[in-house]
């Protein structure tokens, strides 16, 4: 990445806090007070001199998390601002966002509440307006001319502001209302920086977009955080046990699936079904139109959820080569590891997208948008949960009981061939049948129709509100104290309204020594 110098950064000091030294801050719309549980993050002291929050239930949450604060209620009715080095302000994107309506800031919206917060800023600070009047002077929205304005006292402004909201602000249909807010906060003082920052840069599994206004009182500088690359994916975020109430019904998945887009290398072994609840990786054409065989591999008490087959040419499935397994095969195969996959519909050329163990989906009206899977991530984390979910594969029971039962041990290989099974007299199938001890060589593949491989169902759940927390980058012991406090419709709606802690923390860590 190329550095650039920036102007201001050769013109201006940058504006530090002492981590040793405690930083008031006050939170507007505060929510369950994820900014507060950044500065912990970073290890800066902090003392919360009050929030304004309406919300019962964000509030019970907050107080459960942070203790006793104080709030000064709804935003419209406050007169001035406690003294405090940070505000934050997250106002309601509701009117600004595309899942909404997009109304706007005007019209006694509820993004429009960022104007109490320009309000506030002024009678805190005892702001005189000295109209400057000329010919065509501008009025401004709020309906004083806005040419000039000088403080009559700083010392009970906040040092610094600081801004989050939908990235829709900072585009075309409302830049220009961003724009007039700058300059209200130019005119109070402050010094704007604005980035776009996006949780999967900033170390969590989300695909998070947010506009950022870091506001320093005075000629100061600030540098935005660099992104760095994601380490994490969904499944790091995901419980190991999760009730069955959260996984969509076949008839849900149904509707969202398009199952017939995947024909292509699987028809002869589905073309006896119009519909396929997963798509089904037991098999594999060739180039020369045979079947190539598939197995599933046990290592270090696991089962993978990968299977391994010969294709000779170019396929049409996601491949993963297999890092653990080097065998000598056939001059004519070519070893891959298939990831079975479900084919979601989007708006695009190809008219879907293939979603695998661990992807995040979209899925409400899939076919309408692009991007409806994210690759190792989920999409952005809204206030309920019945737009996204995560690919999960199910237990694979066979092999379960192998394991249970002794029969597989690390380094084993299962050979699914059904035809050649032995019976015992109970009517059960041999396990014993199924083993292939070959010391850790993979047996040779082959076309036989009959060893389909183990298939390793995939299904789509909706997240829990543990899972949201989590990808909100909040730590198990809040999250804990959080859904002990509220249900879990509450739950989602708190954490999708919230600011990612990791994000945050990242944009407080330049603010401090």
């Amino acid at each position: 990445m190329d550095v650039q110098t920036n102007i201001f950064e050769l013109m201006y000091e940058p504006y530090l806090f002492d981590k040793n030294t405690p930083v008031r801050l006050f939170e507007s719309f505060a929510g369950v007070g994820m900014t507060r549980l950044a500065f912990k993050r970073i290890g800066a002291k902090v003392v919360s001199v009050g929030i304004s929050e309406i919300d019962k239930h964000a509030i019970a949450s907050y107080q459960a998390v942070h203790g006793d604060c104080v709030n000064y209620g709804d935003i419209r009715f406050i007169t001035s601002l406690p003294a405090c080095d940070i505000f934050t302000y997250s106002f309601p994107c509701t009117d600004l966002s595309k899942s909404g309506k997009q109304k706007g800031l005007h019209g006694g919206t509820r993004s429009g509440l960022v104007y109490d917060v320009l309000r506030l800023l002024k009678e805190t600070a005892e702001y005189i307006p000295h109209r400057y009047e000329k010919s065509g002077g501008k009025i401004h929205s709020l309906g004083e001319s806005t040419d000039y304005y000088h403080p009559v006292n700083h010392e009970k402004l906040p040092k610094v502001l600081i801004m989050e909201n939908v990235e829709d602000l900072n585009q075309k249909k409302f830049i220009r209302d961003f724009n007039e807010i700058k300059l209200e906060l130019e005119f109070l003082g402050y010094t704007n920086y604005v980035q776009v920052m996006n949780a999967k840069n900033y170390g969590v599994a989300q695909n998070r977009s947010r506009v950022f206004m870091v506001s320093i009182l005075g000629d100061f500088y600030y540098k935005f955080p660099q992104p760095f690359t994601l380490t994490k994916r969904l499944k790091d975020y995901l419980e190991d046990e999760v009730d069955e109430k959260f996984y969509l019904t076949n008839k849900q998945l149904n509707q969202i699936s398009n199952w017939k887009s995947f024909q292509n290398p699987l028809n002869n072994v589905l073309k006896d079904e119009s519909v396929s609840p997963t798509i089904t990786t037991r098999v594999a054409e060739t180039d020369a139109g045979g079947i190539s065989a598939s197995m599933i591999v046990y290592d270090e008490h696991k089962i993978s959820n990968h299977i391994i087959v010969d294709l000779k040419s170019s396929d049409k499935f996601r491949r993963k080569p297999n890092v653990v397994l080097a065998p000598a095969i056939l001059t004519d195969s070519r070893l891959s590891v298939i990831e079975p996959s479900i084919h979601i519909p989007e708006a695009t050329k190809k008219g879907y997208a293939e979603a695998f163990d661990g992807d995040g989906v979209y899925l409400n009206r899939p076919h309408q948008k692009r991007g409806v899977v994210q690759n190792g991530m989920i999409q952005t984390i809204k206030t309920n949960s019945n737009d996204i979910g995560v690919v999960v594969s199910s237990k694979i029971k066979l092999c379960s009981d192998l394991v249970e039962t002794g029969l597989l041990i690390d380094g084993k290989i299962i050979n699914h061939s059904y035809s050649n099974v032995k019976k015992i007299p109970n009517g059960r199938l041999s396990l014993n049948d199924y083993i292939e001890n070959r010391d850790g060589i993979m047996p040779t593949l082959h076309t036989r129709s009959d060893t389909f491989g183990y298939n390793d169902n995939l299904r789509i759940r909706k997240l829990t509100p543990r899972e949201c927390g989590r990808l909100m980058d909040i730590d198990d012991c809040d999250i804990d104290n959080i859904l002990l406090t509220v249900s879990n419709a509450q739950a989602y709606k708190i954490f999708g309204n919230g600011i990612v802690v990791g994000v945050f923390a990242e944009l407080l860590s330049t603010l401090f020594h």
